[in-house]
């Protein structure tokens, strides 16, 4: 499980849980080739992406502390992916920018 599987973000959680109802594994190995990535890919091609991120922004009134709280988490992850670095000295390079 990724850290961003494990983050407890609940915009994330939605988000996530919203995409894998728009699963599709018999897409998901060759859009995972076409990236070059050994992170995992659900298949979700972008018409279907956009209807489902949508509705889900769509159900909700973001504060702007979870808006905050969402944006560092995935800078957080997307940092520590990139880099190798934990998220702890993920965060503080983030914090320092």
């Amino acid at each position: 499980m990724s850290k961003l599987a494990r983050a407890s973000n609940p915009l994330l959680r939605e988000v996530r849980r919203s995409l894998r109802a728009e699963a599709d594994p018999s897409k998901a190995g060759p859009m995972q080739a076409y990236m070059k990535s050994s992170m995992p890919c659900l298949g979700v091609q972008t018409p279907k992406l956009r209807a489902a991120t949508r509705s889900v922004y769509d159900r909700r009134e973001l504060d702007f502390s979870e808006w905050r709280d969402t944006v560092l988490t995935l800078i957080r992850y997307v940092t520590s992916t990139a880099t190798g670095f934990p998220p702890s000295a993920s965060a503080r390079l983030c914090a320092s920018a």
